[in-house]
């Protein structure tokens, strides 16, 4: 019968460990069934025991009140440590304890039978605990250790710490790793013998997203724990929060790796803090490019919106995504432009940028782009936000085609008869590029409207180094910046297609400014654009200098006298310059375009460098 009773709890030693075994992640298999040896109970001991910190860690003195664990076989038979002052030594790294009540776990292939765990207060041994050591987190500095022939336990760190300061309200932060890399585990078990030290035996529950309390006082160092070993490839996001709203965020970009004993020391990160920004919600996103890719998006009411991250008018990809940015927003007046105003949020994900406009809704223009992993911009786009919806018609001097209205970037009509609102003056570009610039804050200054973000800086070099090559593409990674180059053209190469010469090709360009059904004037379509050779367009044609308009056509069209951008980046406030997009075949560097100066209306011929207006006329495409 006695037999019969000690078979009988065999099996259900065995079954009890199975089940004890069985996690989310998978089956802890502490050893197999088949292999486990009989329970035999020992009888307890009292050893001296020292517990030795590792050199360079981490933790450097051991202190009163610190708890440890040793166990031998069985959970049930550990026991807890607690070191008082007397027992520390006086370089506070080494510990000695006589310890009553100790069960060693003996096996004839190991020399170790007594295993160590700190803290105490973290430990969560499985119920056949044999040479292994549980955590039931790994957000903590945690160390385990086995003891050789002297029983000594020379400790070794399991996790490696973050650490940093940050000044600010918070009071909670979460770390998570970029591109939804692992950062710990929920239970994190080691082995650790004489013979192997595997920090990551077994585990259960990989996570994300560490969550925890950020410590009292503004000189309060701040510490992070991960699995050492724990690879972050692309860096980290650090969160910071207030009664559980988002507050800020600080973000690290390079490959991050955690190894023991060596703390990555962040310093004070406060000035990299940047605004949190939620995610949006892609499943309400409007599309903004159901019939095709554009530079340049209308938008008229709040709500969250999406385009492909393609090169403007084309399916080309702009490269690797990292990040998106708005450059900046205007209110295209003099008035105190609130950031977040127009865009509040920016998000890339499976090759779309999503985009979200507050309510309520304010008028304006904003510049947003991707960029890479070097910060570097990719590619930018126009996001146009007028008052009103623009609308186009022929006005009498519209060939083959229909013009709009109002300029380019203009959130409202020019009104004749009275002063001309800032808000219709629209936004300059340099011949054969597609990126804005701010226009006047009214008429007659020769001040830009004010803005939030990113502000305008001119450039008087190559921005290639080859002579050869053509500056176009690579402007598209410096969308603030007015290119002056040479003082008369910002780009060498005599691109005549920059912009798709209609007189050349009828093909709207990668580089065309204008919305997805429109693109830059031809010559001859808008015949305003060569007075001398339209006389009965040019009868058309007058000017209320002191309102800052000018009509032309039948029904009048309405213009701004907003003035433009000169060669070298300064604000020309007088007249005013319409581009089109055909290049003067005999004088390099040249264009075409509509200038009004002294209230007069004239055939422009002027540098490509100039920052003019644009009027986007109908293009079917």
């Amino acid at each position: 019968m006695k037999k019969i009773f000690a078979t009988l709890a065999v099996i259900l030693a065995v079954l009890a460990l199975v089940c004890s075994c069985t996690q989310k992640a998978k089956v802890i298999p502490e050893r197999a069934p088949e292999g486990l040896p009989p329970v035999v109970d020992v009888d307890p001991v009292s050893l001296t025991l020292t517990f030795m910190l590792p050199e360079g860690g981490v933790k450097t003195a051991w202190e009163a009140g610190d708890k440890i664990v040793v166990h031998g076989e069985y959970a049930k038979d550990q026991v807890t440590v607690t070191l008082a002052a007397g027992d520390i030594g006086s370089d506070g790294r080494v510990a000695t304890q006589t310890v009553d009540g100790l069960k060693p776990y003996v096996r004839e292939d190991l020399a170790s039978n007594l295993y160590a765990a700190w803290p105490a207060e973290l430990v969560q041994n499985p119920d056949h605990c044999f040479f292994y050591s549980g955590f039931n987190t790994t957000n903590a500095l945690l160390m385990a250790a086995c003891n050789d022939a002297d029983n000594k336990f020379q400790f070794k760190e399991l996790t490696a710490a973050i650490d940093y300061n940050v000044s600010g309200d918070f009071d909670t932060y979460a770390f998570t790793g970029r591109k939804d890399a692992q950062v710990g585990y929920e239970y994190l078990q080691v082995k650790v013998t004489e013979k192997e030290f595997i920090i990551d035996q077994y585990h259960r529950t990989p996570v994300v997203t560490i969550s925890g309390s950020i410590n009292a006082g503004m000189d309060a160092l701040q510490q992070i724990y991960l699995p050492a070993g724990t690879e972050l490839p692309a860096g980290f996001d650090l969160k910071f929060y207030k009664d559980g709203e988002a507050k800020k965020v600080y973000t690290v970009k390079t490959e991050t790796t955690a190894e023991p004993g060596k703390p990555i020391d962040l310093g004070d990160i406060t000035a990299g803090l940047k605004d949190f920004q939620q995610a949006i919600d892609v499943t309400k996103a409007v599309n903004l490019a159901p019939d095709g890719n554009a530079n340049c998006y209308i938008v008229t009411e709040p709500g969250i919106y999406k385009f492909p991250t393609v090169k403007g008018n084309s399916s080309k990809s702009v490269g690797t995504v990292e990040s998106t940015k708005v450059l900046w927003e205007t209110w295209n007046n003099g008035e105190t432009v609130t950031e977040g105003s127009l865009i509040s949020n920016t998000m890339f994900e499976g090759g779309q940028f999503y985009f979200e406009v507050p309510s309520p809704f304010h008028a304006g223009n904003a510049l947003v782009a991707v960029l890479d992993e070097n910060e570097t911009i990719l590619w930018s786009w126009h996001i146009w936000m007028p008052e009103t919806e623009p609308t186009a018609d022929e006005y009498g001097y519209a060939v083959g085609c229909k013009i709009m209205g109002r300029n380019l970037g203009a959130l409202v009509d020019t009104q004749p008869g009275v002063m001309a609102d800032p808000r219709s003056f629209g936004l300059f570009y340099q011949w054969g590029r597609k990126d804005p610039f701010l226009g006047p804050k009214e008429a007659g200054s020769d001040e830009s409207a004010t803005f939030v973000g990113t502000a305008m800086t001119t450039h008087s070099e190559r921005v290639t180094q080859d002579q050869s090559s053509d500056d176009l593409e690579e402007t598209a990674t410096m969308p603030t910046t007015f290119l002056t180059v040479t003082g008369a053209d910002w780009n060498l190469i005599d691109d005549r297609e920059a912009w798709g010469d209609q007189e050349r090709s009828n093909k709207k360009t990668i580089y065309d400014p204008c919305p997805y059904g429109y693109r830059v004037g031809g010559r001859k379509r808008g015949q305003f654009y060569e007075p001398d050779k339209n006389p009965g367009v040019a009868a058309t044609f007058s000017a209320s200098v002191e309102n800052a308009y000018y009509l032309i056509g039948n029904p009048s069209a309405a213009f701004p006298l907003c003035g433009y951008l000169d060669e070298d980046g300064t604000y020309y406030a007088d007249g005013a310059l319409v581009w089109n997009t055909h290049m003067d075949h005999d004088t390099a560097n040249s264009t075409y375009c509509m200038l009004v100066s002294g209230g007069s209306l004239k055939k422009g011929q002027k540098s490509r460098s100039i920052g003019a207006s644009i009027r986007c006329e109908t293009y079917d495409e």
